[in-house]
C-alpha cells in the first residue's frame, strides 16, 4: 500500500491508503473514518460499528494488480469491468495499532456492489448486495495532528457576528436590551500581560455564581489611549454585551464600538477554544496561598496552559463546560496566531456587593 497516513480530528481518526496508482482518476484504495473521543492506544485493538461510529469506503480493480509487486515502478493505466468502488453499509471493523507503528486493519459487513455486462462497446451496469471482509496492514504511516482546540469557526464566528450586531446596534425597538440591574458577589483582580507588544495592564472579573452573564472592569485610559479617565464596566450577557462608563461625574451606556475596541479583550480570544481538550499534567505550584493543578491543550496553531485551584470555589467566567475542571483558574497563557498573552491573579475579593442599574446610564447609541 501506498501513501498511507494516520489522521487525528476532532471527531475521531481517519485512516487512509493507496493499493497502487492509476493514470486515470478512479479512487483505488481506503478510507476508514471513525468517531471517537479516545485516543487509540499503541498495541491495543479497538471495535467500531461501521453502521453507527465509523465509515469504511473501499476501491480496488482485481484485474489489475499492483505493479510494485512485479518489481517494476510502472501503473495500471485504466480499469477493467471489474473495477468496485463501495461504501460498507453495515458490519465490523477492528484497528490496532502495533507499538512499532504498524497497523492492522479487520473488517467484515455487507456493502453494495457493481456488476458490470459488455456486449461489444456496450456496457449494463447493475447491483447486488453481497458480504465482503477483509484484512489491510501497513508499516510506516504518516501520522498527522489536525485535531482543533478551538471551537467550530462557523460556530464561532456567527458568535462574533452576534455579539458585534448587539453591541453596534442602534437604539431601534430591535436593539438589544440591557437587565433592569447587575448585580456582582466577586472581583478577581487580574494583570494581562502581552510580551509582543511589550505591555501590561491590570483590570478586573466582577461575577456572580447565580447569574450567567460577567463583567470586566477597568480604567477607562486603557482602552481609550489615556484620552478618558474613570471607570468602564463592559458586561458581556451571553451573545450581548454593554458598556458602562462612569468618568467626570457622568454615567454613559456605550456601545463596544465607541470604545474603540483597540485592545484585545481577553474574553474575544478565550470564548472560542473547547475546553474538553484539556489535560491534567500533574505539576502544581502554588498562587495566592491555594495549591495550583497545571492543564494543558494544544493544537498545530494554539496552546493553552491552565492553573487550576480546586479549593477555590469561584465561578470561571470563560469556561462554557463547568465539569471539565474542577476549582478556580488563577492563571493562564495563550500562544495563538491572534495573540500571545498571560493573565495572572493578583487579588481574590467575596462578598462584594457591586449593582449596575443602567436606567442610570445615558445611552448613546
Amino acid at each position: 500500500m501506498d501513501n498511507l497516513k494516520i489522521e487525528r480530528t476532532n471527531q475521531g481518526y481517519n485512516f487512509l491508503g493507496n493499493w497502487f496508482s492509476h493514470e486515470v482518476d478512479v479512487f483505488d484504495g481506503y478510507k476508514l473514518e471513525i468517531t471517537t473521543d479516545k485516543n487509540l492506544e499503541l498495541g491495543q485493538t479497538y471495535t467500531f460499528n461501521i453502521s453507527n461510529n465509523a465509515v469504511l469506503r473501499l476501491g480496488y480493480d482485481s484485474e489489475l494488480p499492483a505493479e510494485k509487486n512485479k518489481g517494476t515502478t510502472d501503473r495500471a493505466r485504466g480499469i477493467s469491468d471489474e473495477y468496485q468502488n463501495y461504501e460498507l453499509s453495515s458490519g465490523l471493523v477492528k484497528v490496532t495499532i502495533n507499538e512499532d507503528k504498524s497497523f492492522e486493519i479487520d473488517f467484515s459487513g455487507q456493502a453494495e456492489f457493481t456488476k458490470r455486462t459488455r456486449t461489444g462497446n456496450d456496457v449494463q451496469e447493475s447491483k447486488y448486495t453481497a458480504s465482503v471482509m477483509g484484512n489491510g496492514q501497513g508499516k510506516d504511516p504518516q501520522f498527522l495532528d489536525n485535531k482543533s482546540i478551538t471551537k467550530n469557526s462557523s460556530a464561532s464566528s456567527n458568535t462574533s457576528s452576534d455579539a458585534a450586531s448587539a453591541s453596534n446596534s442602534s437604539s431601534s425597538e430591535k436593539s438589544a436590551q440591557a437587565k433592569d440591574a447587575y448585580v456582582f458577589t466577586y472581583e478577581t483582580v487580574v494583570e494581562m500581560t502581552v510580551p509582543d507588544q511589550n505591555r501590561k495592564s491590570k483590570l478586573s472579573y466582577l461575577l456572580n455564581p447565580n447569574a450567567s452573564y460577567m463583567g470586566m472592569k477597568a480604567d477607562m485610559s486603557e482602552y481609550s489611549g489615556g484620552d478618558m479617565g474613570g471607570e468602564s464596566l463592559i458586561i458581556i450577557d451571553g451573545d450581548q454585551s454593554f458598556v458602562f462608563v462612569n468618568t467626570s461625574g457622568m454615567k454613559i451606556q456605550m456601545s463596544s464600538a465607541q470604545m474603540g475596541n483597540q485592545q484585545q479583550m481577553p474574553s474575544d480570544q478565550m470564548e472560542n477554544y473547547d475546553y474538553t481538550n484539556l489535560n491534567k499534567t500533574g505539576n502544581t505550584k502554588t498562587i495566592l496561598g491555594y495549591t495550583c493543578y497545571e492543564y494543558v491543550m494544544s493544537d498545530n496553531q494554539n496552546s493553552i496552559q491552565l492553573w487550576v485551584a480546586p479549593d477555590l470555589v469561584v465561578p470561571n467566567w470563560f469556561m462554557q463546560n463547568q465539569d471539565v475542571i474542577q476549582g478556580h483558574i488563577l492563571e493562564y497563557s495563550v500562544d495563538s496566531p491572534e495573540a500571545q498573552m498571560t493573565i495572572t491573579t493578583l487579588e481574590i475579593k467575596d462578598n462584594i456587593n457591586k449593582t449596575i442599574n443602567p436606567s442610570e446610564y445615558r445611552k448613546m447609541f
